[in-house]
């Protein structure tokens, strides 16, 4: 997969989870997690995006790390409502 792909799955794995969370947001017990959710999904996709605007090897490698914490997020918040 090239950097390109994966950028583009980031923008798609966002779109998705907006879409999974927006009916959450109506019921009071599942807007926290629903919020949560948007941000991690959202927040791996920014913080690949920003790696590839570093200025040094340790810089992107620090952003890469963030973004792989947002998806494990991500995946962590996924499981609760099933």
């Amino acid at each position: 997969m090239t950097p390109q792909e994966l950028r583009e799955r980031l923008g798609q794995f966002a779109a998705a989870i907006a879409d999974y969370t927006s009916p959450l947001f109506s019921d009071p017990r599942w807007r926290s997690t629903a919020d949560q959710l948007n941000r991690s999904a959202t927040g791996a996709m920014t913080n690949y995006r920003s790696a590839g605007r570093a200025r040094s090897h340790a810089e992107f490698t620090a952003r890469l790390g963030v973004a792989v914490e947002e998806i494990d997020e991500s995946q962590g918040w996924r499981p609760a409502r099933r």
